[in-house]
């Protein structure tokens, strides 16, 4: 019968040089959820004896059965146990992100759940929001262009501490490589999550995101659906910034206020090449 206990034996007794050890633990972790989750009160144990060089990945579903089976259970000590261990350990260095990837459905949204949980249910957004970024800067490497269920739970935490800064490095620098490498249907994906994030207030980052989703939508299909769902104050500051951009298949074919208004924006670049991909649609519907 599989235990917690036996499961620790396995992986400590794993070298650390074992090239197919994190696999094998990968492997275990899924393999032992409900072991976990029928024995919480065995984790904290496991968590303070087990190898992270090794057992990273199997500590991180330790870790999200007890918060899980806690919030099932309403044991709020039970939740705030397995929140400060994930910050305990992501902050102690020793978690190998390069294991923990090989998890994703675990690690990004327990992550992600413990986030949400430090700023709805415990009504800490700051404590929120460390986590966040600890747990962005160990799993999350900009360059990567990967988005996940983790900045969701940044995003909305940043705002509701009116800290919109600490997010941008995990979505602005992504979705401007991706518009570079005319990736523009991913591009537009990532922008519209930005768009949509719920708030009372609209971000100079968030009016940012929806004049680039406009111009990325007229250069990849010509015409611009405006996302459904998005907050009522980013509607209303819209209607002050918006006019050159809803009426920009008329601008970039005149040299009115309009245009200038986009260019006094920087995205000078992406316009250039919509008016050529404009006009080139214009001598093919010609030639046809």
């Amino acid at each position: 019968m599989p235990n917690i206990e036996g499961l620790l034996k396995i992986i400590n007794e794993i070298p650390e040089g074992d090239e197919g050890a994190p696999e094998k633990v990968a492997e275990l972790a899924r393999k032992y959820k409900d072991v976990f989750e029928k024995k919480p009160g065995e984790i904290e144990h496991f968590l303070s004896n087990c190898n992270p060089k090794v057992g990273s990945a199997a500590m991180m579903a330790a870790l999200k059965a007890l918060f899980d089976s806690s919030i099932q259970k309403n044991n709020e000590q039970g939740a705030d146990r397995a929140v400060e261990f994930l910050k305990h350990l992501i902050d102690s260095g020793n978690m190998v992100a390069e294991h923990l990837k090989l998890v994703p459905d675990i690690v990004f949204p327990f992550a992600r759940n413990a986030v949400t949980y430090c700023f709805r249910k415990k009504n800490e957004p700051q404590i929120g929001l460390d986590l966040a970024l600890a747990a962005m800067r160990l799993l999350v490497d900009p360059n990567e262009c990967m988005v996940s269920s983790l900045h969701s739970a940044l995003f909305a935490v940043c705002l509701r501490v009116n800290n919109v800064e600490a997010a941008l490095p995990y979505i602005y620098r992504n979705v401007t490589a991706l518009v570079n490498e005319n990736e523009l249907r991913r591009a537009i994906s990532l922008l519209e999550s930005a768009v949509l994030i719920p708030g009372s207030a609209t971000s100079v980052a968030q009016l940012d995101a929806l004049k680039k989703y406009h111009l990325a939508s007229l250069l990849y299909s010509g015409k611009v659906i405006m996302p459904v769902g998005r907050s009522s104050a980013l509607t209303r500051a819209w209607k002050l910034v918006g006019d050159p951009y809803t009426a920009l298949a008329t601008a970039v074919q005149s040299n009115g206020d309009k245009a200038s208004a986009v260019e006094k924006d920087g995205s000078v670049g992406l316009i250039n090449r919509i008016i050529k991909e404009l006009r080139e649609r214009a001598v093919m519907s010609v030639a046809k």
